[in-house]
């Protein structure tokens, strides 16, 4: 069966431009048979013609007024998209290609169109770098889509940073940030022992976690404390340090707020009571008279505790005249005790 030939437009009736940018005007009769008075009417139709890249393109009109002003429309469109094509190079057609072979991998129901990609990355970085190609823009924007949660936009994304940003004056280290906190605590006046168990535990955190403490996240401190080899109650005493440490931050303008949420989600291991050993007496003696013999310095220090159960802080911290041997108690005062408030502790 031979093919049906192609229908051909009649002469043109009016031809705006040239060569690419050429729009064609064209009058188009047809009739059809009036079913009710069993006739045939006549009826016109304008059609405009053009062709975008290897493809014709064909709009009908019935008034000849509007064919007009949509061949004009037409014919500008098509001027100025070939004068953006022609500042095209090689490498900016195969970029531009390449950008929308990307967005082509992202599901239908979410895929924006390559203009509203750059536009939103464009958002986000507010001003693009130059040397920025398009194809590198929307592979970022395509990294920012793949780690955000689902329905979260990179805009909002970047809102919620700045918000957090704004409570952040001066980005330091948390090395850094632990020296300053620890010097703080000199100035306390806070003990020896103090001083030295805070720079021991928080100097390993901050050997393991050196990023600015701005950074520093709830998942960070999770993980840094599972790998630790320690006790229940070693975890327990790091993380309090940690706590003040990033309470300090948030205090100075290092970190922001919402970090003193986030941590209440770390989840520590239960300290198991062990049980209150106690020497017996023959085992006393043979420490006493052991230490008699090598440390006999150590003699008070080792019967107040032995006798008192004073803490050995408390004890290294113990002035003689807080041994009140005519009343029968030793005095800790609420600045050499543990929980900060005086008490008095019978000598057995």
């Amino acid at each position: 069966m031979p093919n049906a030939p192609s229908r051909r437009l009649p002469k043109a009736l009016k031809t705006i431009g040239r060569g690419k940018s050429k729009v064609s005007i064209f009058e188009e009769r047809n009739a059809f048979q009036d079913k009710d008075r069993g006739v045939m009417r006549n009826y016109v139709r304008y059609v405009i013609a053009y062709r975008v890249g290897k493809k014709q393109v064909k709009k009908r009109f019935a008034d000849l007024e509007r064919t007009l002003e949509e061949a004009n429309q037409t014919h500008a469109s098509l001027v100025n998209s070939q004068t953006n094509a022609a500042e095209f190079t090689d490498t900016d057609r195969h970029v531009l290609h390449e950008a929308t072979k990307l967005l082509a991998e992202l599901p239908e129901d979410v895929r924006p169109s390559l203009v509203d990609a750059v536009k939103e990355f464009a958002h986000v970085r507010r001003v693009l770098p130059v040397e920025r190609t398009i194809t590198s823009v929307v592979a970022d924007y395509l990294e920012l889509l793949e780690k955000l949660p689902k329905g979260v936009s990179p805009a909002a994304a970047v809102q919620d940073y700045m918000d957090r940003r704004s409570q952040i004056d001066h980005d330091i280290s948390v090395p850094e940030a632990i020296e300053r906190f620890v010097t703080t605590r000199e100035k306390l006046d806070r003990s020896q022992d103090h001083i030295r168990d805070i720079e021991a535990r928080l100097t390993r955190f901050g050997e393991a976690v050196s990023i600015p403490v701005s950074r520093v996240t709830a998942l960070m401190i999770q993980r840094y404390l599972d790998g630790r080899s320690v006790s229940a109650r070693s975890k327990k005493n790091e993380f309090a340090h940690i706590r003040s440490l990033l309470r300090w931050a948030v205090k100075n303008k290092h970190a922001a707020r919402e970090i003193l949420d986030d941590i209440k989600a770390v989840e520590l291991p239960e300290a198991k009571q062990g049980a209150t050993e106690v020497f017996t007496p023959s085992e006393l003696t043979e420490l006493l008279e052991a230490t008699h013999s090598f440390r006999p310095d150590l003699i008070p220090a080792l019967v107040i505790c032995a006798f008192c159960g004073l803490r050995s802080a408390e004890i290294r911290r113990l002035d003689w005249k807080e041994v009140k041997l005519e009343r029968g108690h030793i005095e800790v005062t609420a600045g050499k005790a543990k929980t900060r408030s005086r008490r008095l502790v019978p000598i057995c």
